[in-house]
């Protein structure tokens, strides 16, 4: 798609999130900072640069679109909102990522919202809430250890 028009921001979002999945996190986050330039007011090109950046080691900048994703499109879809989320979790906006997940149908929340969730409580230290989305985690998707998200490509370049 980026050869057939290469002023397609979204193409090159897309490609940039492809490339973060595939741990090439230099590489990815250059094709996302490009698709911003080409269109710095798409939200949904935004918000896929806020959903992949932090797995590039580069959450402070994801918030930075998440927000302006959200300034304009504040009824963003849930598909949408679930990346922005991920912006603010690994940004450490624990709170900000909390108030985004519960805006997303209960229904619509996919595995990896639901253990942000849960681990967003548990930094707020909100006991209470965080033993309520773990029990709902492991009830929907069984329980989980940071060795199998590993396998499963859960990483992501930050020194921490």
């Amino acid at each position: 798609a980026v050869a057939l028009d290469p002023m397609d921001a979204e193409a090159w979002a897309a490609l940039g999130g492809y490339l973060v999945e595939m741990g090439r996190f230099a590489e990815g986050a250059a094709e996302l900072t490009r698709a911003v330039e080409l269109s710095p007011m798409h939200g949904h090109v935004l918000a896929v640069a806020a959903a992949y950046l932090p797995w590039a080691g580069k959450p402070d900048e994801a918030m930075a679109l998440a927000d302006r994703a959200l300034r304009l499109d504040p009824h963003m879809t849930p598909a949408n909102l679930g990346g922005v989320s991920e912006a603010y979790f690994f940004a450490r906006r624990f709170d900000r990522a909390v108030e985004i997940i519960n805006s997303i149908p209960a229904a619509s929340r996919s595995r990896g919202k639901l253990l942000l969730l849960t681990l967003s409580y548990a930094f707020l230290d909100r006991k209470e809430e965080a033993a309520a989305a773990k029990a709902e985690f492991v009830g929907r998707y069984g329980t989980v250890s940071a060795e199998q998200l590993a396998n499963e490509g859960f990483v992501f370049a930050r020194p921490e």
